[in-house]
């Protein structure tokens, strides 16, 4: 491989059988004609269940992040353009 390539892999990360039935009983988790979908908790859509969709976290049940990456980045340049309020020590 060449220097400077990157290559994305993306995964989905198989939640327990207990995890999966609670999700889906939720309704955070759909079984559609294209597989898993896990649904975002900021913008509420659905999006495939994988790493393309959904930051990996490994402490979490499921192993993905309950926000999809286009919210999480719309956050954080929210965080980022909103002025800094520092207290006087």
């Amino acid at each position: 491989m060449a220097r400077g390539v990157h290559i994305e892999l993306h995964y989905c990360p198989i939640p327990t059988r207990s995890c999966m039935r609670l999700r889906l009983q939720k309704g955070t988790y759909a079984l559609t004609s294209i597989g898993l979908e896990s649904r975002c908790s900021r913008c509420r859509e659905t999006w495939p269940a994988d790493t393309e969709f959904f930051h990996s976290q490994p402490g979490s049940a499921t192993g993905l992040s309950s926000i999809c990456k286009a919210c999480r980045s719309e956050w954080r340049a929210e965080r980022r353009s909103a002025p800094q309020i520092r207290e006087a020590a």
